[in-house]
């Protein structure tokens, strides 16, 4: 299965404003493929005929992974629209845009889009705000290093220090070496206390993937969702039925904070119910957005020139650790509801998955009180939060697996250092890295067990200190209502939103 949101797109997207001269109005239609056109000759308006007759017309439109989107209307702010590429039959254009279009890259661009927005109209916050967070985790495929992780997301203070566990996709021995590189690349400090692979031996055509505490599931049969909508009522099936990159994401226009049903977003799917079924596994293959950084740099940054009595007040009472790990998991992460009785009941979430990799977590279903043949699940956190690139439902009965935790044999920093002692045992004495650092790292692997399939999945614990400015006036009142009220941070992520789509269109 390829896994989205590796190198190749989402941790390079970037934002580009393009100014063009005012081309012939006549629509011609254009030869050759729609991506090659779109890139080559940036149009500003496109006609498009798709395979089944109908007709799209688009503004500002963009290639994204497999699709050509864009505005619906002229006017800036208005919802998007698109298209799969292979839905495509004809293309036509008609000249290009007076003054400045805008176009999203492949991947984050609308978080990208809308962080430059923010950090130009704000003087509150440092401009060179990073996309990623966390420490990187690439996997040598035997033939190239490929990014298959983003590790311990989140977890920003040492109080927050938790254990991560996360597919890597990629990892192949040889031989009976298995090589990570793990690397800072974002302007923060990492702490790595432990890096660890779990070989898991598995019945062929099967696969395994872990729950928020790093409990691994067997998967043998996920289905697709019969239906899917987000909380706007488009239909977002095509987006999450299969792993495929394309993924579905909030739409940030016309947010008000103090609207309740602006502060929160998802999606809402309907998947069948075997007779009789009262557990399930749901997996959503899902990573954060850019727009999630951002905004968790900001939340510290808010702290200004009181951010170090604010490590230190958390290091030393752990009710406060709680606190903030609580509103995260009530605020950021993405809530798993299911229908039961006409009414809405939480049983399970997504933890934090970062903005680099998607990544693959299940979530335990109790189906108790859910009556008929179907089930019907709510995902839902603050906007423009996640990108959700698949979900499934598996119903199928555990299948046995072994799984051994290896641990690192080998752990070599970039200036030749030997760093194994501080990160082969959970002992809380980290491997320190700061941006640019990275260590690569190499695990003895027994054989795979005779009629098995092998996967790995890696187990790192650490944290990381983000570099923001710290020079601001701390904002008391406002971090003290986002830790303790309901739906507060939810409000404030939304305010920021909003004021970014409107500095974005310049109101």
């Amino acid at each position: 299965m390829w896994k989205s949101g590796c190198c190749s797109y989402r941790a390079t997207s970037a934002v580009t404003l393009v100014a063009f001269s005012l081309a012939c109005t006549s629509w011609q239609t254009q030869q050759g493929v729609p991506e090659a056109v779109v890139m080559s000759k940036r149009p500003s308006h496109v006609r498009v005929l798709q395979a089944d007759g109908a007709r799209l017309e688009l503004w500002g439109p963009v290639v994204r992974t497999d699709s050509l989107i864009g505005r619906l209307e002229q006017a800036d702010g208005a919802r998007l629209g698109g298209t799969p590429l292979a839905n495509i039959r004809h293309l036509q254009v008609r000249g290009v845009s007076a003054g400045k279009t805008v176009l999203l890259a492949a991947g984050v661009g609308v978080a990208a889009l809308l962080i430059a927005s923010a950090a130009a109209s704000d003087d509150y916050f440092d401009t060179g705000s990073d996309t990623t967070s966390c420490p990187l985790v690439y996997s040598w495929d035997g033939r190239q290093w490929r990014l298959d992780s983003g590790t311990f997301g989140g977890a920003i203070m040492s109080a927050l220090a938790r254990t991560d566990v996360d597919n890597l996709q990629y990892a192949a021995a040889v031989g009976d070496t298995l090589r990570l590189r793990v690397a800072n690349q974002a302007r923060e400090t990492d702490y790595l206390d432990y890096l660890a692979v779990l070989a898991v031996d598995h019945r062929p055509g099967t696969a395994v993937a872990p729950d928020g505490e790093g409990r691994l599931h067997s998967l043998v049969a996920p289905e697709s969702p019969a239906a899917a909508v987000d909380f706007r009522g488009r239909d977002v099936l095509p987006r999450v039925g299969r792993s495929d990159g394309w993924t579905w994401e909030s739409n940030p226009a016309d947010r008000d904070s103090s609207r309740a049903a602006d502060v929160r977003d998802g999606i809402e799917l309907s998947f069948r119910r075997p007779p009789g079924a009262t557990t399930a596994r749901l997996l959503v293959d899902a990573s954060n957005t850019a727009w999630a950084q951002f905004m968790m740099q900001r939340f510290v940054s808010r702290h200004g020139t009181a951010t170090q009595a604010w490590y230190d007040s958390v290091a030393a009472d752990r009710r406060m650790a709680l606190r903030l790990g609580w509103m995260m998991a009530r605020e950021v992460y993405l809530g798993v509801w299911i229908e039961v009785d006409g009414r809405w009941e939480r049983r399970g979430m997504v933890r934090e998955a970062g903005p680099e990799v998607s990544k693959q977590q299940v979530v335990p279903l109790d189906l108790s009180g859910v009556q008929g043949d179907t089930v019907t699940v709510r995902l839902e956190s603050a906007p423009s939060i996640w990108l959700l690139d698949r979900v499934a439902i598996d119903y199928s009965a555990p299948e046995p697996f072994t799984a051994r935790e290896i641990a690192p044999s080998r752990a070599i920093d970039q200036s030749g250092h030997d760093v194994l002692g501080l990160i082969d045992i959970a002992d809380e004495r980290e491997h320190v890295m700061e941006r640019g650092d990275r260590a690569e790292v190499g695990f003895a692997v027994p054989p795979v067990s005779a009629g098995r399939a092998r996967s790995y999945v890696l187990v790192s614990r650490g944290w990381y200190r983000l570099d923001v400015p710290a020079t601001a006036e701390p904002q008391f009142v406002l971090l003290e209502r986002a830790l303790w009220e309901p739906l507060a941070a939810s409000r404030l992520i939304t305010g920021d939103l909003a004021r970014a789509v409107a500095a974005l269109n310049g109101r």
